[in-house]
């Protein structure tokens, strides 16, 4: 299945989003997941879940094996809606406050569909009235870009390296910054002008 609108609070809004269920004979639920989370680089995630209810199969734990330490922990999700053929919505809540409600920040929503060109008319319609149980609105929902890329093939699984790359970038950038910040605070501590530029040529004092 293909996601297709979303309510996600971050940086890194990924796309090419897509997902596999099976039902194992276990008992438990396998689940894979791909997507591209920066530039071309493609995530292949695996994952497992179960339902511990079996009286309320809408309601299950899933956990992912990933480099993301947030994704590692058991998260709780409810399908608040489906028509077992082309549409589900899925919530999640990973951070519940004292009083019992739900964080805003830590809210997630997805929706799902089998076709890529995204959700038909009467989709959007059941989707439309079942987001607002979970205090959210539709008209804040943003659509993954699905533009072919990332093939979902099952012998990509498990693979972290685009999360790997990006938390990698983040981290150069981040010691870039520090060791230019330490140099500046060194420059006026010693009461130097700093870089000039003569001509085309940058020098530092």
């Amino acid at each position: 299945m293909s996601t297709n609108n979303y309510w996600i609070r971050s940086y890194f809004v990924p796309k090419n989003v897509q997902l596999e269920f099976n039902a194992l004979q276990d008992g438990r639920i396998s689940v894979q997941a791909s997507g591209s989370f920066f530039g071309s680089f493609c995530d292949y995630v695996a994952g497992s879940g179960k339902i511990v209810n079996k009286e309320k199969p809408a309601v299950f734990d899933v956990s992912f094996e990933t480099n993301y330490s947030l994704a590692k922990k058991v998260h709780t999700y409810w399908v608040l809606s489906t028509d077992y053929e082309s549409y589900a919505v899925v919530f999640t809540c990973w951070n519940t406050l004292e009083d019992g409600t739900c964080d805003p920040e830590e809210s997630y929503i997805w929706t799902f569909t089998r076709s890529l060109s995204g959700h038909s008319l009467s989709d959007l319609a059941a989707i439309n009235d079942a987001v607002p149980f979970v205090c959210m609105s539709p008209r804040d929902f943003k659509t993954f870009q699905q533009d072919g890329g990332c093939d979902f093939n099952p012998f990509n699984f498990p693979n972290t390296y685009g999360m790997v790359f990006i938390m990698s970038t983040v981290f150069i950038g981040f010691i870039i910054f520090l060791v230019f910040f330490i140099y500046c605070l060194t420059k006026v501590s010693n009461g130097g002008e700093g870089p000039q530029r003569k001509g085309n040529v940058i020098i530092f004092n």
